[in-house]
């Protein structure tokens, strides 16, 4: 019984709508501090969340005010909000719901959306055939699955996902550029997982080129690959090959291993990587089986008569695409220690970038980066004798 049901929480629906507004003004008000814009705080709930959500986009003041809406299977019979009217100042619209619903509440959806068309703002509804109430993030194998990148579409196209603060790559590019660089990157993950194609040509060259003594090879991920463009002439008059890669994790880079460390015949190489593995780039991570590639990569070396420095893996307290990733120094720590007493038992060198780029939060010095993750040119200008040295001890070694 609708009527009972909306008698019955008659007393706690203003208290839920209150709620939400002091949400906005609280979450506005501590912006700064969460490190998000003030003019892109929005509201979505579902099916009795809904309520709350046109609660306050129906009756709002500045402080408090949404700046989008995201009703899901709204209902909209409860108390005074059935009667209310769109705000001269309503903010844009995001609708969805089943005409399937088992509560009947589809026309609400509509209806909303109609009212907010017909008081000329902004609104988009998606009413699927078919999801019932309440299917949220459930997967039923049903268009409403991914009504979720629907929304994620809508917020794109409102300008709500525009990064407050874009790193240094980022901003040499437009937002459409770095989606369609994206779009690249997922469809090359499907036919060339490892990335065979980045260096074929510069190692076709190499390969017809005379053996150098002095060639070493720096193997990596988006660390590496970034050096070379920041300190070109560091790899090219001391005869440094880079290779790195961004993004990858370490079984990607033992399968290019052969390709552009073993068959570029070097009198060394660098393996440094790891970062994107505790980032979880390509799954969860499993130390086990990153430190077994990098083993892996180790023996391939040596079974081909090329002297192998160990670099540790950088500092980094956070992966700044990946925060929800837990420990992240520990995790970094507990890497390096492995790989050092890998390096000792070995009589291989061990390169220790880690202890001269750290701070004391276990993360990269500020003065070294911009993002916590990727060294700057001055990063590099640390990591350059460092490994210099190391190459020097390596050539020397029996």
């Amino acid at each position: 019984d609708k009527q009972k049901l909306d008698a019955e929480n008659a007393p706690v629906v203003p208290l839920a709508i209150a709620d939400g507004k002091r949400a906005i003004e609280y979450v506005r008000q501590h912006a700064a501090e969460f490190g998000i814009q003030p003019d892109r705080i929005g509201l979505m709930g579902f099916s009795a969340g809904g309520t709350v959500t046109m609660g306050v986009g129906f009756d709002y003041k500045p402080a408090n005010r949404p700046d989008f809406l995201a009703p899901i299977y709204p209902y909209l019979g409860a108390g005074a909000i059935a009667k209310q009217v769109v705000p001269t100042d309503a903010p844009p619209l995001f609708v969805v719901a089943a005409t399937d619903d088992q509560l009947g509440l589809a026309p609400h959806s509509a209806k909303l959306y109609t009212d907010w068309i017909a008081a000329g703002k902004s609104a988009e509804l998606h009413m699927y055939l078919k999801g019932g109430h309440g299917f949220g993030m459930r997967k039923q194998n049903l268009p409403t699955d991914t009504w979720i990148d629907r929304f994620g579409d809508w917020l794109k196209l409102n300008g709500y996902l525009k990064k407050l603060r874009p790193n240094p790559y980022e901003q040499q590019f437009t937002e459409e550029q770095i989606a369609e660089f994206r779009r690249k990157d997922e469809e090359r993950l499907r036919t060339d997982w490892a990335y065979l194609g980045r260096y074929s040509a510069d190692n076709q060259k190499l390969a017809g080129a005379a053996a150098d003594a002095k060639r070493v090879v720096f193997l990596g991920n988006s660390i590496t690959e970034n050096w070379v463009k920041l300190q070109p002439d560091f790899f090219d008059k001391n005869a440094f090959i880079g290779r790195g890669i961004s993004g990858q994790t370490s079984p990607q880079t033992l399968v290019r291993f052969r390709q552009d460390v073993l068959n570029l015949k070097p009198a060394v190489v660098i393996i440094n990587i790891g970062t994107n593995d505790i980032a979880e780039n390509n799954g969860p991570y499993n130390p086990d089986f990153t430190f077994g590639n990098i083993v892996s990569m180790v023996e391939l070396a040596r079974a081909n008569n090329i002297r192998v420095i160990l670099a540790s893996v950088q500092p980094a307290y956070q992966m700044p695409w990946r925060k929800e990733i837990a420990d992240v120094p520990g995790k970094i720590a507990r890497l390096n220690e492995r790989i050092k007493a890998y390096a000792q038992q070995n009589k291989l060198v061990y390169l220790d970038y880690y202890s001269a780029l750290v701070d004391e939060r276990k993360g990269m010095k500020a003065d070294y980066t911009d993002d916590g993750v990727h060294p700057t040119l001055a990063g590099y200008q640390i990591m350059g004798p460092l490994s210099q040295k190391a190459i020097a001890d390596a050539m020397k070694a029996n």
